[in-house]
């Protein structure tokens, strides 16, 4: 069950703004607490949500990324009431029906969005003036990495020379034996 409560809580916290999110998810909390049931009223509050969601044309994420509607199917906008009065009375038929309500609802919300990203405007100069900087730095940095790869091999000559001595050492000592 808190599979389906975190990304809610998330996706209200993301939609809403910062202060207002939680202000948002905190009323909830505490409006569920009066009720009978915490999980199956926030499951209804999941429900309403999905479905206003799925009603809006485009859900802005952060700059430049939005969820938007990518078809035209019109959802009959549902209230409380209504969830109320399709619900069965007993509690563990009633947790079931609201489960697979609440599951229909991200479905469809899920296939009938896409995300969409915006890419910044830029002119052409702004573009050349980019690429042309990114050169004039690799141009700058060009001699030190040549610096640093001639350092590097000036370290593994003494490297090279132990070696040698190594090499020799042993050749040395078969010779004699």
């Amino acid at each position: 069950m808190y599979k389906i409560l975190v990304p809610l809580v998330f996706l209200v916290v993301v939609v809403a703004a910062d202060d207002l999110g939680m202000k948002y998810v905190m009323r909830i909390y505490e409006d569920c607490q009066r009720t009978d049931g915490i999980l199956p009223c926030l499951k209804k509050k999941a429900i309403l949500f999905f479905d206003r969601a799925a009603r809006m044309e485009a859900i802005p994420l952060i700059d430049g990324v939005d969820i938007v509607k990518k078809s035209d199917m019109e959802t009959v906008p549902v209230s409380e009431n209504d969830i109320d009065a399709s619900l069965p009375r007993n509690l563990e038929s009633k947790d079931e029906a609201l489960t697979d309500m609440l599951w229909n609802r991200i479905a469809a919300f899920a296939n009938s969005r896409t995300i969409q990203l915006s890419l910044p405007k830029m002119t052409g100069q702004e573009l050349n003036k980019g690429v042309e900087e990114g050169r004039g730095k690799m141009k700058k940095m060009m001699g030190m990495m040549m610096m640093g790869a001639a350092m590097k091999m000036a370290a593994m000559i003494p490297l090279a020379i132990a070696g040698l001595f190594v090499l020799a050492g042993k050749a040395l000592i078969v010779s004699k034996v």
